[in-house]
């Protein structure tokens, strides 16, 4: 990832946001408040280290599960 360092609470959104794609749900699910969620959510989805570390994680997904069709 660029020379951002993201942080534990981070790194599991990114995590959470992986399972099912609601940012609102992996913003709770990672830690931050149910009050607040949506507003942090949108935040997480719109730093750049994150989208792009979110982006990664998805094509290495799809690399994977098209590795185990063959």
């Amino acid at each position: 990832f660029p020379s951002t360092v993201l942080t534990a609470k981070q790194t599991r959104f990114i995590d959470e946001y992986l399972v099912d794609a609601n940012g609102t749900q992996a913003a709770i699910r990672a830690g931050y408040g149910a009050l607040g969620a949506r507003v942090a959510a949108h935040r997480l989805l719109t730093n750049v280290a994150i989208s792009s570390a979110i982006d990664v994680s998805y094509t290495h997904l799809r690399a994977h599960e098209t590795r185990h069709d063959l």
